[in-house]
């Protein structure tokens, strides 16, 4: 893990919900590819095992909620980063500007 960039995020601010949200946080702020799958993997198990011990206890509704829109994010992020993927793969080179929409 490095100690610079997103990975510090967590440590700077007043997490809600620390035991996944660091993760969380620093895959959504990750620009690198390589490094990006490893973040949402990273946030996806810490996810999954807060859930593990919220499935324990009655009480947690709102961190239930919060998970389930975190998840909702990390799989748009998993599924922009394949996008992106693929398009390079065949030939699109840069994404940027190449919205699909004429002005």
């Amino acid at each position: 893990m490095t100690t610079s960039g997103p990975a510090l995020l967590g440590s700077e601010f007043a997490l809600r919900y620390p035991q996944w949200q660091r993760q969380y946080l620093n895959a959504l702020l990750e620009l690198d590819p390589e490094t990006l799958r490893e973040r949402v993997a990273e946030a996806e198990a810490a996810i999954f095992k807060r859930l593990e011990a919220l499935s324990e206890s009655q009480s947690g509704q709102g961190e239930r909620q919060a998970i389930e829109e975190a998840l909702s994010a990390l799989e748009v992020i998993k599924q922009n980063s394949l996008v992106q993927k693929v398009h390079t793969v065949h030939g699109g080179g840069n994404t940027l500007g190449n919205s699909g929409f004429d002005p």
